[in-house]
């Protein structure tokens, strides 16, 4: 599976560009949720046991957005908020993390914006290409503002 590749074409020469449905299809979703988690020092190596996630409608090629759940070794269920985005250097990410109070009126997890939700961790970073493996570096501060994906 070819997750990166360098371009030229219509992209930047020498830029990388990252097939991110590649990266989260199959068991890829959860190797980034855990790669991200051990990244920023809440995991240690391997704690899931399992993930499922939704890819919302304002996903773009460049721009995926998945929440879902994923069960911690301990069978613990943790919803989680993804964003990836591809830059000229590899790439963004984003994940909103544990549920900091469960809704009491409908299930707020259904909402089209990790905004609406009250979250115990929100982390960034970076996806980096190193001889061609994914690197996701953890950046905090967190980074610019992520676009909206609406607009």
């Amino acid at each position: 599976m070819d997750l990166a590749h360098h371009g030229g074409g219509e992209k930047q020469e020498g830029a990388i560009q990252l097939d991110l449905q590649a990266i989260v299809s199959g068991d890829g979703l959860e190797q980034v949720i855990v790669s991200c988690m051990v990244a920023a020092g809440i995991w240690t190596g391997r704690d899931s046991d399992g993930a499922s996630g939704e890819r919302l409608a304002c996903s773009t090629d460049d721009h995926i957005v998945i929440r879902g759940r994923i069960h911690h070794i301990d069978q613990t269920l943790h919803q989680f908020w993804l964003e990836l985005l591809t830059t000229a250097r590899g790439g963004r990410w984003a994940l909103w993390y544990d549920l900091a109070e469960h809704p009491r009126h409908g299930d707020a997890f259904t909402s089209t914006s990790h905004k609406a939700i009250s979250w115990r961790h929100n982390l960034d970073g970076r996806i980096d290409v190193v001889e061609g493996e994914l690197d996701f570096v953890y950046a905090c501060p967190t980074l610019a503002p992520w676009p909206d994906p609406r607009t």
